[in-house]
């Protein structure tokens, strides 16, 4: 009996995946898509560094707030159930495609489209705490350089981020004590 119980929780929590990664998948496209247009839009219309970096932290606040919604209606589709586990895959696979999303647009647009915006960014950030020197004199010793290990290390940010922000609000908002 024991052996029966613990097999159909097993084919409901593969049943729960599969519809966890068709569950997150849009919401996480059209987010991906915003953050898209949330980093291209300052370097377009060429904002400082204060201003470009504010939208990290804007871009942060709207995700954590999206990934705790998302959670809450994956509980509420679920029979107002919700382990953990399920929050970090919502969460983690939310933010993973997000953050492929954003490093492949990060990395065509500061390699094809305008290689300076990053390093000048960088350096009006530096301006505001009497830095700058440093940074140009660091960007001509260390040039920075689009790789895919940096787009592979944006994505890895992203997921990190998501699995904190997840594991918070899964933690609040679980309804079993089991992972």
């Amino acid at each position: 009996m024991c052996f029966f119980a613990v097999k159909t929780e097993v084919k409901m929590e593969n049943k729960t995946a599969i519809s966890i990664k068709k569950f997150v998948l849009p919401f996480a496209i059209m987010a991906g898509v915003i953050r898209v247009l949330i980093d291209v839009i300052p370097k377009l219309i060429i904002l400082k560094g204060q201003y470009y970096y504010g939208t990290f932290l804007i871009s942060f606040i709207i995700e954590a707030i999206v990934i705790t919604l998302l959670i809450l209606k994956f509980k509420r589709k679920n029979n107002n159930t919700l382990t953990l586990r399920n929050a970090l895959k919502v969460g983690i696979t939310f933010m993973t495609i997000v953050g492929i999303l954003f490093s492949l647009s990060a990395y065509i647009y500061d390699t094809f489209i305008d290689s300076t915006y990053q390093v000048n960014a960088a350096i009006d950030w530096a301006e505001l705490f009497n830095k700058a020197e440093e940074v140009r004199k660091q960007q001509q010793e260390n040039p920075p350089k689009g790789t895919i290990i940096g787009i592979l290390s944006g994505v890895v940010r992203f997921s990190i981020i998501g699995l904190f922000i997840s594991f918070i609000s899964g933690s609040i908002l679980k309804t079993h004590n089991s992972l």
